[in-house]
């Protein structure tokens, strides 16, 4: 399960409901909404400016490190695999499944 549909699912039952309309009808009932018409909102949006986080299929650069996150551990073991004492401590090697994010974890992570 994803982790937006997963999050979804544990508001689901701490709430005891089942659908979106039955989470807000008892968030409502329970206080938990809250009015979100105060909060000035800009008028418009200049998605030219924006700058998406995501980079689709395209890895993630070491320039591109504060967007890359999540993968602390796996890193951290690869780090520790190259201080180990034996001949071949310079070789790793990073295999995985197509668009696993092998390279992502070497240039924002390993090298970041």
């Amino acid at each position: 399960m994803g982790t937006g549909k997963t999050h979804i699912h544990n508001i689901y039952g701490k709430l005891d409901v089942s659908s979106r309309t039955q989470a807000i009808a008892r968030a409502s009932h329970l206080g938990l909404l809250h009015d979100l018409s105060s909060y000035e909102l800009p008028a418009t949006v200049d998605e030219e400016n924006i700058e998406n986080p995501f980079k689709e299929l395209r890895a993630f650069q070491e320039d591109d490190a504060g967007d890359f996150f999540g993968r602390d551990a796996l890193i951290e073991r690869l780090l520790l695999r190259l201080q180990e004492d034996s001949p071949l401590h310079r070789f790793l090697a990073v295999v995985g499944p197509s668009g696993s994010g092998k390279s992502s974890v070497v240039k924002a992570g390993l090298l970041y």
